[in-house]
């Protein structure tokens, strides 16, 4: 991927990018992302299926896509947590891109300009904003969805804690059930495996860590990966992008 001019910010609940110029190779990730042209369609296209030319759309958690945006328009990247507050009411296996008008996020494009024009990212302000785009896709497309709550306890433990991410055993003890039975459970509920959504954490807590000005070696190691390659490897497989361009976005 490459892009120019690009701003991220970091939430509990998920993150935003802008950026202009984006090619990315087909790439897929556990997070809903919702994409917005500011002004000119951008392309995008699922695996094994045709090319499609939209202003803004919904990439369901887990989908294999690509996508190429203009050169000298902004795109928004709003990257949602299926198990946050906001994420919750979207569900994860939609199982196809859903193409919309830039009309329907009138409510948050000012907005979302505003957030890209300002200095310094704001925690608090990006929370908010992708809590709005969570609500205009929910409003538009999903009836709420409900997930076991013991399953839902152990994600909020993963995904906030400050503290090393606890192992499947400890996390199977900690509602009262074997291993394996946990296991099953966890991917029934979630669609992915422990391990994968462990993962997924390690990256976010990477871009976390980017996102707060580390450097991509301490990145790396804050995520809890072995090293700086095995991160970056990952990385580009995961989001279709080399961590150096979020970095020097």
């Amino acid at each position: 991927m490459t892009g120019t001019g690009g701003k991220i910010g970091y939430s509990a609940s998920g993150g935003i990018y802008i950026g202009r110029n984006i090619r990315t190779g087909f790439h897929k990730h556990h997070l809903n992302a919702v994409v917005i042209s500011f002004s000119k369609p951008f392309c995008v296209q699922q695996e094994h299926e045709s090319e499609q030319v939209c202003e803004a759309a919904f990439i369901p958690s887990d989908l294999v896509y690509r996508l190429s945006t203009d050169v000298d328009d902004g795109t928004a990247f709003i990257h949602i947590d299926p198990y946050s507050d906001a994420g919750l009411g979207l569900r994860p296996d939609a199982g196809r891109i859903i193409t919309m008008s830039r009309s329907a996020f009138t409510s948050v494009f000012v907005a979302l300009r505003d957030w890209y024009l300002k200095p310094e990212p704001d925690e608090d302000k990006v929370a908010v904003l992708v809590a709005m785009v969570a609500d205009v896709i929910h409003i538009s497309f999903f009836p709420e969805r409900r997930i076991d709550e013991r399953i839902l306890r152990c994600i909020r433990r993963m995904r906030l804690t400050d503290d090393g991410i606890p192992s499947l055993q400890i996390m199977a003890k900690s509602v009262f059930l074997s291993a394996g039975r946990f296991s099953h459970l966890f991917k029934e509920e979630t669609g992915i495996s422990f391990r994968a959504y462990v993962q997924h954490c390690k990256l976010i807590r990477s871009l976390k860590a980017i996102h707060e000005h580390s450097n991509l070696t301490a990145a790396s190691y804050e995520g809890g990966f072995s090293d700086q390659p095995h991160f970056t490897k990952t990385f580009l497989k995961t989001f279709g992008i080399i961590p150096s361009k979020v970095k020097n976005s």
